[in-house]
């Protein structure tokens, strides 16, 4: 049997605290532990576009230390790129690993798109449902700004199986169930504040920090026991995890002098300050600009 690791290789994996890319790597050096030393394992990395690192090679035979040290960072996102040079590497009862924050921001024909863009969800998610063997599919979420809606449309497609990266437990158990701890509903969104760099209109900026959510002190404080948290779009069943930042965060207190209004409403949970890519993603604009938030045990 061959495992097909998928991981992107993006900037975006190199921001995060432990850093993406390496709970990503994590989660494949678990892997490889629980796998037969005759069982072959293919990489594959990719960015704006995808390339087979490693061959099909005996587990027995593969240098993971020397591919975690060599190991890069760089560039845009094609998810589909990946994903589609994962299916090439496939035969029939292989097993597809997919390790990525599923933030894509250009098309597999290079023509475009934006961190956010439904249009390119559609295109990876309809690329995998076209491989028409039998396969293991694991999606795994990495980072807490990781587009988790994307991904388990991914397994519903064919039938595979999701798991944020903490609660990844191997290829032969079931992911931890996500507890929730606290719901809070009706959620008014509005735009970041200027003074983050997520609220910059350039892709450069919006790939190079973990995407965060301003809330109340009292969300925050349940949050960071566990950093956990889902925002759901209930008009459409949109979700994404999210990272959160306090309204009493330093980085804010000139948005707190400029609009004290809105400063009020957060702190009184009736509002949440979202980036562009929460916004075009969850699809808020269209569908009333409501959300609601979960923080997980």
């Amino acid at each position: 049997m061959n495992i097909v690791f998928v991981l992107d290789t993006s900037e975006s994996m190199n921001y995060g605290s432990p850093k993406k890319i390496d709970q990503a790597l994590s989660t494949v050096f678990r892997i490889f532990k629980e796998l037969s030393p005759e069982n072959y394992a293919t990489i594959i990395v990719f960015e704006s576009i995808a390339e087979a690192i490693l061959p099909p090679t005996p587990i027995k035979d593969v240098d993971l230390e020397k591919i975690r040290s060599e190991m890069i960072t760089r560039g845009v996102t094609c998810l589909s790129a990946g994903i589609k040079k994962g299916l090439d590497m496939l035969n029939e009862g292989d097993t597809f690993v997919l390790l990525t924050d599923a933030r894509p921001n250009l098309s597999l024909d290079r023509s475009g798109g934006f961190e956010g863009s439904i249009k390119l969800e559609y295109e990876a998610v309809n690329l995998l449902g076209e491989r028409s063997i039998r396969f293991n599919f694991y999606a795994i979420a990495v980072g807490e700004d990781a587009f988790t809606y994307t991904l388990k449309k991914m397994a519903e497609r064919v039938n595979g199986s999701f798991s944020l990266v903490e609660d990844f437990r191997g290829l032969n158990e079931k992911p931890k169930e996500s507890i929730v701890k606290e719901e809070y509903e009706n959620l008014t969104v509005s735009g970041i504040p200027a003074e983050l760099p997520t609220a910059q209109p350039t892709w450069t900026k919006e790939s190079q920090v973990l995407h965060v959510a301003i809330v109340s002190n009292d969300i925050y404080e349940e949050y960071k026991v566990s950093r956990k948290a889902i925002l759901i779009n209930p008009a459409n069943g949109r979700e994404a995890r999210v990272a959160l930042l306090p309204i009493s965060s330093e980085l804010l207190e000139d948005y707190r002098k400029r609009r004290s209004k809105i400063v009020k409403l957060v702190e009184n949970n009736e509002r949440i300050l979202l980036d562009k890519t929460y916004r075009d993603f969850l699809n808020t604009e269209a569908t009333g600009k409501k959300v609601k938030l979960l923080i997980l045990k």
